[in-house]
Parts: structure tokens; C-alpha cells; sequence
């Protein structure tokens, strides 16, 4: 199995924090040892509380199979939809119509990256509540929790990556609801890698900075709790995370070069998800 494909290999410029080394080693899944949910309380939850705040979801228009969508847990604002929003309005559009992704008209719509979705939302009570806590206690940092639905029927999320393989990019997950026809795929040399995770209360690691993506072949519901997770304690073989200092450093980074990016455009940057108008200035702390 190679992961080392071109389309894998995507520079994380001021934001590294991966080394060639790590990268070529880290495994694409890892179970997380001592890591057991009670899947009856969280699936109670899920039925009782999340399920009454309505899911958003997102469809591609270029392939209406591209479906996905859910509820954030913790995310900037403390919205429930806040980490689901279309990227549509992200774009500059040239004159043949073509159009490119502008991290600045992201910012002024209210995008944050994944360091700064860490405020609870009002679905985060009860067990849910104690099952983050829980991650945290673990040392894995959990940022932009949220509970994710595949629907039944072939759908899926696209072929993506979430971030440079230069970055450390891993994701907790924990399947509530799930079908066998449900596979998580990455798109590895010489052939596509796919695994189907069961829901039997345990979470797994994934790695997300390569090309990947997660079907839904099934007729029935595929719910996750995921989260994106730095293993801090070296819980996972493979997994280990030793710069913790760089998720503030590389936040704060960010976030005051976007700003001083808008000022010199004279953009505001949007509060949709919050009447708190200061909260995209927030700094990062750990």
C-alpha cells in the first residue's frame, strides 16, 4: 500500500507540523485502545435530543449522489449548523466563468479552520457531553465534534482531502448507526484501501491527509461521531502527536494574517452563527 501518490502530496507551508518520516509511516486506521462507549445511551441521545434540532445538509450539484450533512457538537460559534456551511460563496469567478477557492472571502463569511471549533452546542448535554469530555481526558484535543449522516442509497462525500500531507490531519471516529455496506475509502496506490468500521462502541483513528472518501451502499441510516483529534498521550501506535504548541502557534497565525488581510481590503468579516461580533478575533489558548 503506497499513500505517497502525487494527488497525496500537497505542501502545508507555514502550517507544517508533519515530517516526511511521519508522513510516509503514519497508518491509515488504528482502533484506540481503552477508548468504549455505551452506544445505547449515545444512540438514546441521538434520538431524544440531537434529532430534535433539524440536520443541515449539503448536496453537490455536479453529482447529486454527493450527500452529506448532520450536527456540529462543538464548533466556533456554539451553533448547531456553524461547520456545515456550502463553500459555494467562497469562490472569485474569472471572465470564462471558472472559479478559484479565496481563503478571504471564506473568512469574511465566518470560516474558521478546525483550531477554533470548540464551543459547546446545545446538543452537547447529557452522555454526549460525557463522551467528550472523556476524548478530551484522553489528551486527544478534540476540536469541530460533530455528528455526521451518510444516507442510505449510494450516497457519499466526494473524493477530498482535509489537509496538506505536511500537516498532521487525523480524525476520531465513533459509528452510532451503521449498515456493513458502509466503507470508508483512500484512494492508496496501487488500488483504493476500503474498510467498513462496525458500531460496537469503540473509536478509531483515522488519517485524513490523503485522498479519501465514505459511502453509503446501504438502505439504512450511517451515523459517526467524529472529531478531529491529536494524540497527544501516544495512545494509538502511529498516532502520536509531540507538538501540541504548534495548533495555537499555527491558529493564531492565521487568524491574524486573515485579519490584517480584510482590513487592508476593508472587508468585515460576517457573524452569522453569533449576535457576539467579536468572537472571530478570538485568539486560540491551550
Amino acid at each position: 500500500m503506497i499513500v505517497d501518490s502525487e494527488y497525496n502530496r500537497v505542501k502545508g507551508g507555514d502550517f507544517s507540523d508533519f515530517t516526511e518520516e511521519q508522513h510516509r509511516s503514519l497508518p491509515l486506521l488504528a482502533e484506540v485502545p481503552g477508548l468504549l462507549v455505551d452506544l445505547e445511551k449515545l444512540n438514546w441521545h441521538l434520538e431524544n435530543v440531537v434529532k430534535k434540532e433539524p440536520a443541515l445538509y449539503i448536496t453537490r450539484d455536479e453529482d447529486r449522489k454527493m450527500r452529506y450533512g448532520g450536527w456540529s457538537v462543538t464548533s466556533v460559534s456554539g451553533h448547531v449548523h456553524d461547520g456545515w456551511q456550502s463553500t459555494s460563496g467562497w469562490k472569485t469567478i474569472d471572465a470564462d466563468g471558472n472559479g478559484t477557492y479565496s481563503d478571504l472571502l471564506a473568512f469574511q463569511a465566518g470560516y474558521r479552520p478546525r483550531w477554533f471549533s470548540t464551543k459547546k452546542t446545545p446538543i452537547c448535554t447529557g452522555y454526549l457531553n460525557e463522551v467528550v469530555d472523556m476524548i478530551t481526558d484522553m489528551g486527544f484535543y478534540p476540536k469541530s465534534i460533530r455528528i455526521w449522516d451518510n444516507p442510505p442509497g449510494g450516497y457519499h462525500i466526494g473524493q477530498h482531502t482535509d489537509g496538506p500531507s505536511e500537516v498532521y490531519c487525523v480524525r476520531l471516529h465513533i459509528p452510532i448507526v451503521t449498515n456493513p455496506d458502509c466503507v470508508h475509502t483512500w484512494y492508496t496506490a496501487p488500488e483504493p484501501t476500503s474498510l467498513h468500521i462496525p458500531a460496537d462502541g469503540r473509536g478509531h483513528l483515522f488519517r485524513t491527509n490523503i485522498s479519501h472518501d465514505t459511502f453509503n451502499h446501504g438502505s439504512t441510516q450511517r451515523f459517526h461521531l467524529i472529531a478531529e483529534v491529536w494524540d497527544t498521550k501516544g495512545l494509538v501506535p502511529g498516532f502520536k502527536y509531540d507538538t501540541i504548541s504548534a495548533i495555537r502557534k499555527n491558529a493564531n497565525n492565521w487568524l491574524l494574517n486573515q485579519t490584517r488581510k480584510a482590513m487592508a481590503q476593508k472587508l468585515v468579516p460576517s457573524t452569522n452563527f453569533t449576535p457576539d461580533s467579536t468572537y472571530s478575533l478570538r485568539m486560540v489558548e491551550y
